[in-house]
């Protein structure tokens, strides 16, 4: 036999036959030995940690205005300051119809002589009595001053016809 190095072995490609055993001058881990498989770890350094951080902070602040944007920059005004119109009377439709039998007669209301007063302003508030070792003075009480856009008189209820008889 002629040069033995040129003949394969047919044990070498067999799927059946465990591989050979690693060298351990190579410094290859073997992975059934954990002794020779030391776990590495990976610290994560402070800044890192600060810049997740203020990402984290800023998405806060950023989700906050979304969804929950507060009150909006309305002015508000006062309920003693409120103003009322009288309705516009409301002009009846155009009968393109046949008239129809007239209704039962109702009822007119009874008007009454006096005009109707609006509600009363608020009292004054009054200032608090002074603590009995309190040495300055309460300032005094300052009252509303009369208010120039008072509601408007209602406008009379219109009159309706006597029932017919």
């Amino acid at each position: 036999m002629a040069k033995p190095e040129r003949m394969p072995d047919p044990q070498a490609n067999d799927p059946a036959k465990t591989p050979p055993p690693i060298d351990p001058k190579l410094g290859q881990a073997e992975p059934r030995n954990p002794a020779s498989n030391p776990a590495t770890q990976q610290s994560v350094s402070g800044g890192s940690m600060l810049l997740i951080a203020a990402i984290v902070v800023v998405l806060a602040v950023i989700a906050y205005f979304i969804f929950f944007p507060g009150v909006a920059n309305t002015p508000v005004e006062p309920e003693g300051q409120t103003t009322t119109e009288p309705a516009a009377p409301a002009t009846p439709a155009p009968e393109t119809t046949a008239p129809t039998a007239p209704a039962a007669p109702a009822t007119p209301e009874p008007q009454s002589t006096t005009p109707t007063q609006p509600a009363p302003a608020q009292p004054a508030p009054t200032a608090p009595a002074p603590a009995p070792e309190s040495t300055t003075p309460t300032p005094p009480a300052t009252t509303p001053e009369p208010q120039s856009n008072a509601p408007a008189q209602p406008a009379p209820a219109p009159t309706q016809p006597a029932p017919a008889q």
